[in-house]
Protein backbone atom coordinates (compact mmCIF):
# COMPACT_ATOMS: atom_id res chain seq x y z
CA UNK A 1 0.00 0.00 0.00
CA UNK A 2 2.91 2.35 0.68
CA UNK A 3 4.14 1.77 -2.89
CA UNK A 4 0.68 2.63 -4.18
CA UNK A 5 0.61 5.80 -2.13
CA UNK A 6 4.01 6.80 -3.48
CA UNK A 7 2.86 6.23 -7.06
CA UNK A 8 -0.24 8.30 -6.42
CA UNK A 9 1.88 10.95 -4.77
CA UNK A 10 4.00 11.33 -7.86
CA UNK A 11 1.01 11.55 -10.17
CA UNK A 12 -1.68 13.34 -8.18
CA UNK A 13 -0.58 14.58 -4.76
CA UNK A 14 1.56 17.38 -6.18
CA UNK A 15 -0.76 20.31 -6.80
CA UNK A 16 2.07 22.73 -7.56
CA UNK A 17 1.94 22.15 -11.28
CA UNK A 18 1.13 25.70 -12.28
CA UNK A 19 -2.53 24.90 -12.86
CA UNK A 20 -5.49 25.98 -10.76
CA UNK A 21 -6.97 22.50 -10.49
CA UNK A 22 -8.51 22.83 -7.04
CA UNK A 23 -11.49 24.75 -8.33
CA UNK A 24 -12.26 21.91 -10.72
CA UNK A 25 -11.54 18.93 -8.51
CA UNK A 26 -12.69 20.19 -5.09
CA UNK A 27 -16.12 21.84 -5.43
CA UNK A 28 -17.99 22.57 -2.20
CA UNK A 29 -20.88 20.17 -2.64
CA UNK A 30 -21.90 17.13 -4.68
CA UNK A 31 -20.41 17.33 -8.17
CA UNK A 32 -23.56 15.98 -9.80
CA UNK A 33 -25.65 18.79 -8.28
CA UNK A 34 -23.24 21.61 -9.07
CA UNK A 35 -22.74 20.64 -12.67
CA UNK A 36 -19.81 18.83 -14.24
CA UNK A 37 -17.37 21.34 -15.66
CA UNK A 38 -15.85 19.02 -18.23
CA UNK A 39 -17.37 15.83 -19.62
CA UNK A 40 -15.17 12.91 -20.63
CA UNK A 41 -15.73 10.20 -23.19
CA UNK A 42 -15.25 6.53 -22.38
CA UNK A 43 -11.67 6.48 -23.62
CA UNK A 44 -10.76 9.42 -21.40
CA UNK A 45 -12.39 7.80 -18.36
CA UNK A 46 -10.38 4.63 -18.93
CA UNK A 47 -7.13 6.51 -19.53
CA UNK A 48 -7.61 8.43 -16.27
CA UNK A 49 -7.55 5.24 -14.20
CA UNK A 50 -4.39 4.61 -12.15
CA UNK A 51 -1.92 1.89 -13.17
CA UNK A 52 -3.17 -1.66 -12.63
CA UNK A 53 -0.88 -2.26 -9.64
CA UNK A 54 -2.09 0.87 -7.87
CA UNK A 55 -5.73 0.18 -8.69
CA UNK A 56 -5.41 -3.37 -7.31
CA UNK A 57 -4.15 -2.08 -3.99
CA UNK A 58 -6.81 0.63 -3.68
CA UNK A 59 -9.62 -1.78 -4.53
CA UNK A 60 -8.37 -4.23 -1.90
CA UNK A 61 -7.99 -1.39 0.60
CA UNK A 62 -11.62 -0.42 0.14
CA UNK A 63 -13.22 -3.86 -0.01
CA UNK A 64 -11.21 -5.15 2.96
CA UNK A 65 -11.97 -2.11 5.12
CA UNK A 66 -15.01 -3.66 6.86
CA UNK A 67 -16.92 -0.39 6.40
CA UNK A 68 -20.60 -1.31 7.08
CA UNK A 69 -22.12 0.51 4.11
CA UNK A 70 -20.05 -1.58 1.69
CA UNK A 71 -22.50 -4.46 2.12
CA UNK A 72 -23.98 -3.18 -1.16
CA UNK A 73 -20.94 -4.71 -2.90
CA UNK A 74 -20.54 -8.49 -2.99
CA UNK A 75 -16.75 -8.48 -2.80
CA UNK A 76 -16.03 -11.86 -4.49
CA UNK A 77 -18.34 -10.99 -7.40
CA UNK A 78 -16.91 -7.52 -7.87
CA UNK A 79 -13.35 -8.87 -7.78
CA UNK A 80 -14.24 -11.35 -10.53
CA UNK A 81 -15.74 -8.54 -12.60
CA UNK A 82 -12.68 -6.44 -11.89
CA UNK A 83 -10.31 -9.11 -13.22
CA UNK A 84 -12.40 -9.47 -16.38
CA UNK A 85 -12.42 -5.69 -16.78
CA UNK A 86 -8.66 -5.55 -17.30
CA UNK A 87 -8.98 -8.08 -20.13
CA UNK A 88 -11.40 -5.79 -21.99
CA UNK A 89 -11.69 -2.33 -20.37
CA UNK A 90 -13.68 -0.84 -23.26
CA UNK A 91 -16.38 -3.48 -22.83
CA UNK A 92 -17.30 -2.45 -19.27
CA UNK A 93 -20.61 -0.63 -18.71
CA UNK A 94 -20.04 3.03 -17.92
CA UNK A 95 -22.08 2.64 -14.70
CA UNK A 96 -19.61 -0.05 -13.58
CA UNK A 97 -16.77 2.40 -14.30
CA UNK A 98 -18.55 4.88 -12.01
CA UNK A 99 -18.66 2.20 -9.32
CA UNK A 100 -14.95 1.50 -9.79
CA UNK A 101 -14.03 5.17 -9.46
CA UNK A 102 -15.96 5.46 -6.21
CA UNK A 103 -14.19 2.37 -4.88
CA UNK A 104 -10.84 3.92 -5.79
CA UNK A 105 -11.85 7.13 -3.98
CA UNK A 106 -12.85 5.04 -0.98
CA UNK A 107 -9.48 3.29 -1.00
CA UNK A 108 -7.62 6.60 -1.04
CA UNK A 109 -9.78 7.96 1.78
CA UNK A 110 -9.09 4.94 3.98
CA UNK A 111 -5.38 5.01 3.20
CA UNK A 112 -5.25 8.70 4.09
CA UNK A 113 -7.22 8.48 7.35
CA UNK A 114 -5.36 5.34 8.45
CA UNK A 115 -2.01 7.13 8.35
CA UNK A 116 -1.59 9.24 11.52
CA UNK A 117 1.14 11.26 9.81
CA UNK A 118 -1.26 12.77 7.27
CA UNK A 119 -4.77 12.08 8.58
CA UNK A 120 -5.14 15.63 9.93
CA UNK A 121 -4.20 17.12 6.53
CA UNK A 122 -6.49 17.75 3.58
CA UNK A 123 -7.44 14.77 1.48
CA UNK A 124 -5.03 14.23 -1.43
CA UNK A 125 -5.95 15.57 -4.83
CA UNK A 126 -6.31 12.04 -6.23
CA UNK A 127 -9.39 11.55 -4.05
CA UNK A 128 -11.10 14.51 -5.68
CA UNK A 129 -9.99 13.50 -9.17
CA UNK A 130 -11.54 10.04 -8.80
CA UNK A 131 -14.61 11.47 -7.10
CA UNK A 132 -15.09 13.83 -10.06
CA UNK A 133 -14.51 11.04 -12.59
CA UNK A 134 -17.05 8.87 -10.78
CA UNK A 135 -19.61 11.67 -11.11
CA UNK A 136 -18.76 12.06 -14.80
CA UNK A 137 -19.24 8.33 -15.38
CA UNK A 138 -22.57 8.39 -13.56
CA UNK A 139 -23.79 11.31 -15.62
CA UNK A 140 -22.61 9.63 -18.82
CA UNK A 141 -24.55 6.48 -17.85
CA UNK A 142 -27.75 8.54 -17.66
CA UNK A 143 -28.13 7.36 -14.08
CA UNK A 144 -31.62 8.85 -13.77
CA UNK A 145 -32.95 5.94 -15.83
CA UNK A 146 -32.99 2.29 -14.64
CA UNK A 147 -30.00 0.14 -15.47
CA UNK A 148 -27.50 -2.40 -14.19
CA UNK A 149 -25.03 -1.15 -11.52
CA UNK A 150 -26.63 2.31 -11.42
CA UNK A 151 -28.22 2.14 -7.96
CA UNK A 152 -25.13 0.64 -6.36
CA UNK A 153 -22.80 3.10 -8.10
CA UNK A 154 -25.05 6.00 -7.07
CA UNK A 155 -25.19 4.88 -3.43
CA UNK A 156 -21.42 4.51 -3.22
CA UNK A 157 -20.94 7.89 -4.89
CA UNK A 158 -23.33 9.36 -2.32
CA UNK A 159 -21.16 7.82 0.39
CA UNK A 160 -18.02 9.36 -1.12
CA UNK A 161 -19.69 12.78 -1.16
CA UNK A 162 -20.68 12.25 2.48
CA UNK A 163 -17.12 11.40 3.49
CA UNK A 164 -15.56 14.46 1.87
CA UNK A 165 -18.34 16.84 2.89
CA UNK A 166 -17.18 17.02 6.53
CA UNK A 167 -19.49 19.73 7.90
CA UNK A 168 -21.04 20.85 4.62
CA UNK A 169 -23.78 18.20 4.25
CA UNK A 170 -26.68 20.37 3.10
CA UNK A 171 -26.56 19.18 -0.52
CA UNK A 172 -26.57 15.50 0.36
CA UNK A 173 -30.33 15.14 1.04
CA UNK A 174 -30.96 16.57 -2.44
CA UNK A 175 -28.60 14.01 -3.95
CA UNK A 176 -30.21 11.30 -1.84
CA UNK A 177 -33.63 12.20 -3.24
CA UNK A 178 -32.35 11.56 -6.77
CA UNK A 179 -30.70 8.26 -5.85
CA UNK A 180 -33.75 7.05 -3.91
CA UNK A 181 -36.08 7.87 -6.82
CA UNK A 182 -33.88 5.78 -9.10
CA UNK A 183 -34.02 2.88 -6.63
CA UNK A 184 -37.80 3.19 -6.35
CA UNK A 185 -38.20 3.27 -10.16
CA UNK A 186 -36.23 0.03 -10.26
CA UNK A 187 -38.39 -1.53 -7.55
CA UNK A 188 -35.76 -1.79 -4.81
CA UNK A 189 -38.43 -0.93 -2.23
CA UNK A 190 -40.44 -4.01 -3.19
CA UNK A 191 -39.41 -7.49 -2.13
CA UNK A 192 -38.20 -9.29 -5.26
CA UNK A 193 -39.64 -12.61 -4.12
CA UNK A 194 -43.14 -11.12 -4.35
CA UNK A 195 -42.93 -8.88 -7.40
CA UNK A 196 -39.89 -9.77 -9.49
CA UNK A 197 -39.78 -13.54 -9.79
CA UNK A 198 -37.36 -13.33 -12.74
CA UNK A 199 -34.67 -11.87 -10.46
CA UNK A 200 -32.19 -14.42 -9.13
CA UNK A 201 -31.87 -15.16 -5.43
CA UNK A 202 -28.45 -13.54 -5.41
CA UNK A 203 -29.58 -10.32 -7.09
CA UNK A 204 -32.67 -10.17 -4.87
CA UNK A 205 -30.55 -10.33 -1.73
CA UNK A 206 -28.15 -7.67 -3.00
CA UNK A 207 -31.12 -5.40 -3.77
CA UNK A 208 -32.31 -5.84 -0.17
CA UNK A 209 -28.86 -4.83 1.06
CA UNK A 210 -28.83 -1.75 -1.16
CA UNK A 211 -32.26 -0.63 0.08
CA UNK A 212 -31.19 -1.10 3.71
CA UNK A 213 -28.11 1.08 3.16
CA UNK A 214 -30.19 3.71 1.36
CA UNK A 215 -32.79 4.09 4.13
CA UNK A 216 -30.03 4.09 6.75
CA UNK A 217 -28.24 6.94 4.96
CA UNK A 218 -31.57 8.77 4.84
CA UNK A 219 -31.98 8.39 8.61
CA UNK A 220 -28.37 9.44 9.27
CA UNK A 221 -28.72 12.60 7.20
CA UNK A 222 -32.04 13.50 8.83
CA UNK A 223 -30.53 12.95 12.28
CA UNK A 224 -27.54 15.16 11.56
CA UNK A 225 -29.08 17.93 9.45
CA UNK A 226 -32.47 18.24 11.15
CA UNK A 227 -34.16 17.97 7.75
CA UNK A 228 -37.12 15.62 7.12
CA UNK A 229 -36.36 12.17 5.80
CA UNK A 230 -36.54 11.77 2.04
CA UNK A 231 -37.90 8.21 1.97
CA UNK A 232 -41.26 7.53 3.60
CA UNK A 233 -41.03 4.83 6.26
CA UNK A 234 -44.27 3.28 5.02
CA UNK A 235 -42.93 2.89 1.50
CA UNK A 236 -42.52 -0.62 0.17
CA UNK A 237 -42.46 -4.08 1.68
CA UNK A 238 -38.93 -5.28 1.07
CA UNK A 239 -37.63 -7.64 3.73
CA UNK A 240 -34.44 -7.14 5.67
CA UNK A 241 -31.44 -8.85 4.10
CA UNK A 242 -30.33 -12.08 5.70
CA UNK A 243 -27.34 -12.14 8.00
CA UNK A 244 -25.04 -13.76 5.47
CA UNK A 245 -21.36 -13.35 4.78
CA UNK A 246 -20.26 -12.83 1.19
CA UNK A 247 -18.77 -16.32 1.29
CA UNK A 248 -22.21 -17.80 2.06
CA UNK A 249 -23.73 -17.09 -1.36
CA UNK A 250 -22.95 -15.87 -4.86
CA UNK A 251 -24.37 -15.39 -8.36
CA UNK A 252 -24.69 -19.14 -8.80
CA UNK A 253 -26.83 -19.52 -5.65
CA UNK A 254 -30.38 -20.67 -6.44
CA UNK A 255 -31.63 -20.96 -2.86
CA UNK A 256 -30.28 -18.66 -0.17
CA UNK A 257 -28.90 -20.39 2.95
CA UNK A 258 -30.57 -19.68 6.31
CA UNK A 259 -29.61 -16.46 8.02
CA UNK A 260 -26.78 -16.75 10.52
CA UNK A 261 -27.82 -16.10 14.15
CA UNK A 262 -27.71 -12.36 14.83
CA UNK A 263 -25.76 -12.90 18.05
CA UNK A 264 -23.14 -15.11 16.41
CA UNK A 265 -21.07 -12.25 15.01
CA UNK A 266 -21.55 -8.47 14.82
CA UNK A 267 -21.68 -8.55 11.02
CA UNK A 268 -22.20 -5.39 9.03
CA UNK A 269 -25.64 -6.65 7.98
CA UNK A 270 -26.71 -6.94 11.61
CA UNK A 271 -25.15 -3.59 12.49
CA UNK A 272 -26.73 -1.66 9.61
CA UNK A 273 -30.13 -3.14 10.40
CA UNK A 274 -29.76 -2.27 14.08
CA UNK A 275 -28.58 1.27 13.34
CA UNK A 276 -31.48 1.88 10.95
CA UNK A 277 -33.99 0.74 13.57
CA UNK A 278 -32.41 2.91 16.26
CA UNK A 279 -32.19 5.95 13.98
CA UNK A 280 -35.77 5.50 12.87
CA UNK A 281 -37.03 5.87 16.44
CA UNK A 282 -34.46 8.57 17.22
CA UNK A 283 -35.70 10.65 14.29
CA UNK A 284 -39.29 10.23 15.46
CA UNK A 285 -38.19 11.42 18.90
CA UNK A 286 -36.45 14.40 17.34
CA UNK A 287 -39.52 15.30 15.29
CA UNK A 288 -41.90 15.13 18.25
CA UNK A 289 -39.54 16.71 20.79
CA UNK A 290 -39.17 19.79 18.59
CA UNK A 291 -42.73 20.79 19.48
CA UNK A 292 -42.82 22.80 22.73
CA UNK A 293 -46.35 21.53 23.39
CA UNK A 294 -45.18 17.93 23.84
CA UNK A 295 -47.05 16.55 26.85
CA UNK A 296 -45.25 14.57 29.57
CA UNK A 297 -47.52 11.60 28.83
CA UNK A 298 -46.42 11.57 25.20
CA UNK A 299 -42.80 11.88 26.34
CA UNK A 300 -43.21 8.73 28.41
CA UNK A 301 -44.76 6.89 25.44
CA UNK A 302 -41.85 7.81 23.19
CA UNK A 303 -39.40 6.84 25.90
CA UNK A 304 -40.98 3.38 26.10
CA UNK A 305 -40.69 3.02 22.32
CA UNK A 306 -37.05 4.06 22.45
CA UNK A 307 -36.28 1.65 25.29
CA UNK A 308 -38.06 -1.22 23.52
CA UNK A 309 -36.08 -0.61 20.33
CA UNK A 310 -32.82 -0.69 22.24
CA UNK A 311 -33.77 -3.82 24.15
CA UNK A 312 -34.49 -5.64 20.88
CA UNK A 313 -31.01 -5.01 19.51
CA UNK A 314 -28.90 -8.18 19.25
CA UNK A 315 -27.02 -8.77 22.48
CA UNK A 316 -23.70 -8.69 20.62
CA UNK A 317 -24.38 -5.02 19.77
CA UNK A 318 -25.38 -4.01 23.30
CA UNK A 319 -22.63 -2.05 25.04
CA UNK A 320 -21.57 -4.01 28.10
CA UNK A 321 -19.72 -2.99 31.23
CA UNK A 322 -15.93 -2.73 30.75
CA UNK A 323 -15.15 -6.00 32.51
CA UNK A 324 -17.28 -8.07 30.09
CA UNK A 325 -16.92 -5.91 26.97
CA UNK A 326 -16.23 -7.54 23.59
CA UNK A 327 -12.59 -8.28 22.89
CA UNK A 328 -12.47 -7.01 19.31
CA UNK A 329 -12.48 -3.25 18.92
CA UNK A 330 -14.51 -3.29 15.71
CA UNK A 331 -17.50 -4.71 17.58
CA UNK A 332 -16.95 -2.30 20.47
CA UNK A 333 -16.97 0.67 18.07
CA UNK A 334 -20.30 -0.47 16.65
CA UNK A 335 -21.67 -0.80 20.18
CA UNK A 336 -20.54 2.73 21.01
CA UNK A 337 -22.16 4.18 17.88
CA UNK A 338 -25.50 2.57 18.71
CA UNK A 339 -25.33 3.54 22.38
CA UNK A 340 -24.49 7.17 21.55
CA UNK A 341 -27.46 7.32 19.17
CA UNK A 342 -29.73 5.96 21.90
CA UNK A 343 -28.43 8.28 24.62
CA UNK A 344 -28.63 11.36 22.41
CA UNK A 345 -32.27 10.52 21.62
CA UNK A 346 -32.97 10.20 25.36
CA UNK A 347 -31.33 13.56 25.93
CA UNK A 348 -33.34 15.33 23.22
CA UNK A 349 -36.60 13.73 24.29
CA UNK A 350 -36.31 14.99 27.89
CA UNK A 351 -34.44 18.26 27.45
CA UNK A 352 -37.52 20.52 27.73
CA UNK A 353 -37.79 19.52 31.39
CA UNK A 354 -34.52 21.29 32.14
CA UNK A 355 -35.90 24.75 31.44
CA UNK A 356 -39.60 24.50 32.31
CA UNK A 357 -41.55 24.01 35.51
CA UNK A 358 -43.53 20.79 35.80
CA UNK A 359 -45.46 19.18 38.66
CA UNK A 360 -43.57 16.90 41.02
CA UNK A 361 -44.48 13.59 39.27
CA UNK A 362 -42.62 14.72 36.13
CA UNK A 363 -39.52 16.28 37.66
CA UNK A 364 -37.68 12.98 37.42
CA UNK A 365 -37.60 13.48 33.65
CA UNK A 366 -35.02 16.20 34.23
CA UNK A 367 -32.63 13.70 35.77
CA UNK A 368 -33.13 11.40 32.79
CA UNK A 369 -31.99 14.17 30.45
CA UNK A 370 -28.91 15.01 32.52
CA UNK A 371 -27.97 11.35 32.80
CA UNK A 372 -28.30 10.89 29.03
CA UNK A 373 -26.16 13.98 28.35
CA UNK A 374 -23.53 12.75 30.79
CA UNK A 375 -23.52 9.38 29.02
CA UNK A 376 -23.08 11.00 25.58
CA UNK A 377 -20.01 12.98 26.65
CA UNK A 378 -18.51 10.01 28.48
CA UNK A 379 -19.15 7.62 25.59
CA UNK A 380 -17.48 9.92 23.08
CA UNK A 381 -14.39 10.22 25.27
CA UNK A 382 -14.21 6.44 25.58
CA UNK A 383 -14.80 5.95 21.84
CA UNK A 384 -11.94 8.31 21.01
CA UNK A 385 -9.66 6.26 23.28
CA UNK A 386 -10.54 3.11 21.34
CA UNK A 387 -10.01 4.81 17.97
CA UNK A 388 -6.67 6.24 19.11
CA UNK A 389 -5.10 2.77 19.25
CA UNK A 390 -2.59 2.30 16.45
CA UNK A 391 -4.25 -0.81 15.04
CA UNK A 392 -7.59 1.01 14.91
CA UNK A 393 -6.47 3.91 12.74
CA UNK A 394 -8.15 2.36 9.72
CA UNK A 395 -11.39 2.17 11.69
CA UNK A 396 -11.34 5.88 12.51
CA UNK A 397 -13.63 6.61 9.62
CA UNK A 398 -16.39 4.70 11.42
CA UNK A 399 -16.68 8.00 13.26
CA UNK A 400 -16.99 10.06 10.10
CA UNK A 401 -20.75 10.10 10.53
CA UNK A 402 -20.63 11.65 13.96
CA UNK A 403 -22.06 15.11 14.35
CA UNK A 404 -20.66 17.72 16.67
CA UNK A 405 -24.25 18.49 17.66
CA UNK A 406 -24.27 15.16 19.55
CA UNK A 407 -21.59 16.51 21.83
CA UNK A 408 -22.69 20.15 21.95
CA UNK A 409 -26.32 19.45 22.83
CA UNK A 410 -25.15 17.19 25.65
CA UNK A 411 -22.67 19.83 26.80
CA UNK A 412 -25.38 22.50 26.84
CA UNK A 413 -27.60 20.23 28.95
CA UNK A 414 -24.76 19.78 31.44
CA UNK A 415 -24.18 23.56 31.46
CA UNK A 416 -27.85 24.23 32.21
CA UNK A 417 -27.73 21.71 35.03
CA UNK A 418 -24.66 23.45 36.46
CA UNK A 419 -26.54 26.76 36.39
CA UNK A 420 -29.53 25.21 38.15
CA UNK A 421 -27.37 23.72 40.89
CA UNK A 422 -25.50 27.02 41.31
CA UNK A 423 -28.74 28.97 41.73
CA UNK A 424 -30.24 26.46 44.14
CA UNK A 425 -27.03 26.17 46.13
CA UNK A 426 -27.35 22.41 46.27
CA UNK A 427 -27.28 19.30 44.11
CA UNK A 428 -30.73 18.85 42.60
CA UNK A 429 -29.73 15.97 40.36
CA UNK A 430 -27.88 12.71 40.73
CA UNK A 431 -24.49 14.15 39.70
CA UNK A 432 -22.70 16.81 41.82
CA UNK A 433 -21.83 20.10 40.15
CA UNK A 434 -18.08 19.58 40.49
CA UNK A 435 -18.32 16.29 38.62
CA UNK A 436 -20.29 17.93 35.83
CA UNK A 437 -17.64 20.64 35.40
CA UNK A 438 -14.88 18.04 35.27
CA UNK A 439 -16.89 16.14 32.67
CA UNK A 440 -17.09 19.24 30.46
CA UNK A 441 -13.35 19.85 30.79
CA UNK A 442 -12.53 16.23 29.98
CA UNK A 443 -14.85 16.33 26.99
CA UNK A 444 -13.23 19.50 25.69
CA UNK A 445 -9.78 17.91 25.80
CA UNK A 446 -11.11 14.68 24.30
CA UNK A 447 -12.61 16.39 21.26
CA UNK A 448 -9.53 18.53 20.72
CA UNK A 449 -7.28 15.47 20.77
CA UNK A 450 -9.59 13.35 18.60
CA UNK A 451 -7.77 10.50 16.79
CA UNK A 452 -9.06 11.96 13.53
CA UNK A 453 -8.97 15.76 13.87
CA UNK A 454 -11.39 17.75 11.74
CA UNK A 455 -13.14 21.09 11.74
CA UNK A 456 -16.05 19.34 13.49
CA UNK A 457 -13.93 18.19 16.42
CA UNK A 458 -12.24 21.59 16.70
CA UNK A 459 -15.61 23.33 16.69
CA UNK A 460 -16.89 21.06 19.45
CA UNK A 461 -13.79 21.60 21.59
CA UNK A 462 -13.87 25.36 21.07
CA UNK A 463 -17.55 25.78 21.90
CA UNK A 464 -17.30 23.63 25.03
CA UNK A 465 -14.41 25.86 26.06
CA UNK A 466 -16.64 28.89 25.58
CA UNK A 467 -19.34 27.29 27.72
CA UNK A 468 -16.82 26.73 30.49
CA UNK A 469 -15.61 30.34 30.20
CA UNK A 470 -19.14 31.73 30.45
CA UNK A 471 -19.90 29.48 33.42
CA UNK A 472 -16.78 30.81 35.14
CA UNK A 473 -14.78 27.58 34.94
CA UNK A 474 -12.64 28.30 31.88
CA UNK A 475 -8.97 27.58 31.44
CA UNK A 476 -7.62 24.18 30.56
CA UNK A 477 -3.95 24.94 31.16
CA UNK A 478 -1.31 24.42 28.47
CA UNK A 479 -3.76 22.67 26.20
CA UNK A 480 -5.73 25.87 25.69
CA UNK A 481 -2.56 27.84 25.08
CA UNK A 482 -1.31 25.46 22.41
CA UNK A 483 -4.71 25.40 20.82
CA UNK A 484 -4.85 29.17 20.51
CA UNK A 485 -1.26 29.43 19.33
CA UNK A 486 -2.20 28.19 15.89
CA UNK A 487 -3.62 31.14 14.00
CA UNK A 488 -5.86 29.11 11.69
CA UNK A 489 -7.41 27.20 14.56
CA UNK A 490 -7.82 30.37 16.59
CA UNK A 491 -9.66 32.10 13.76
CA UNK A 492 -11.79 29.00 13.35
CA UNK A 493 -12.61 28.97 17.04
CA UNK A 494 -13.66 32.61 17.00
CA UNK A 495 -15.92 32.11 13.98
CA UNK A 496 -17.74 29.14 15.49
CA UNK A 497 -18.25 30.53 18.97
CA UNK A 498 -19.79 33.84 17.96
CA UNK A 499 -23.33 32.80 18.74
CA UNK A 500 -22.34 32.11 22.37
CA UNK A 501 -19.87 34.98 22.79
CA UNK A 502 -22.08 37.72 21.32
CA UNK A 503 -25.08 39.13 23.21
CA UNK A 504 -27.91 36.64 22.90
CA UNK A 505 -30.42 34.84 25.06
CA UNK A 506 -28.18 31.77 25.29
CA UNK A 507 -25.19 33.94 26.22
CA UNK A 508 -27.22 35.68 28.93
CA UNK A 509 -28.49 32.39 30.34
CA UNK A 510 -24.99 30.93 30.58
CA UNK A 511 -23.72 34.07 32.32
CA UNK A 512 -26.71 34.10 34.67
CA UNK A 513 -28.28 37.28 33.26
CA UNK A 514 -31.49 35.60 32.06
CA UNK A 515 -33.89 33.11 33.61
CA UNK A 516 -33.38 29.47 32.68
CA UNK A 517 -36.99 29.29 31.49
CA UNK A 518 -36.08 31.66 28.63
CA UNK A 519 -33.84 29.08 26.96
CA UNK A 520 -35.10 28.27 23.45
CA UNK A 521 -34.27 24.76 22.22
CA UNK A 522 -35.63 25.56 18.76
CA UNK A 523 -33.10 28.39 18.50
CA UNK A 524 -30.38 26.04 19.73
CA UNK A 525 -31.25 23.47 17.05
CA UNK A 526 -31.17 26.22 14.44
CA UNK A 527 -27.67 27.21 15.56
CA UNK A 528 -26.51 23.59 15.45
CA UNK A 529 -27.79 23.25 11.88
CA UNK A 530 -26.06 26.51 10.96
CA UNK A 531 -22.76 25.31 12.40
CA UNK A 532 -23.06 22.07 10.43
CA UNK A 533 -23.46 24.05 7.22
CA UNK A 534 -20.56 26.46 7.75
CA UNK A 535 -17.83 26.00 5.18
CA UNK A 536 -14.43 24.95 6.46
Amino acid sequence: MNDAAQKLNRKYWNDNDGQDTDRISRPEGPVLLLGISQMMDMAELLNALPPRETADLLVDRCLNSREPSLIIIHAPTFKSEYLRFWDNPAGAPVAWIALLYSILSCGIYIQHTADPKVSSLDLPRAFYVYRNNGAVALAKSNFATPGLYKVEASILYLGIEYLQSNDHKTGLPMLLSIVSRLAIMMGYHRDPQLYHLQISSFEAEMRRRAWLVLITIDSVLAWHTGLPRVISQSLGDVRRPRNLLDSDFGPETTVLPPSRPADEVASNIVYMSAMEQMLSVANEVGDKASHPSLLPERTLELNVKLENTKSRLPSILQLQSPEIRASDDETVIKQYCLEITYQRARCILHRHYLTALYPEPHRGLRSVCVDAARQVLTLYSELFQVLAKTHNQQLAWFGASRSNSDCLTAAMVISLEVITQSKNGRTVGITPQADLIELLKASQISWRSSPRPSSETLKAAGIIGTMLDLLGYGGAGPFLASYGAQEGQQNHRESTETFLRSPSMMHDILTGDSALEMFDWALWDHEMQYLSAVEN
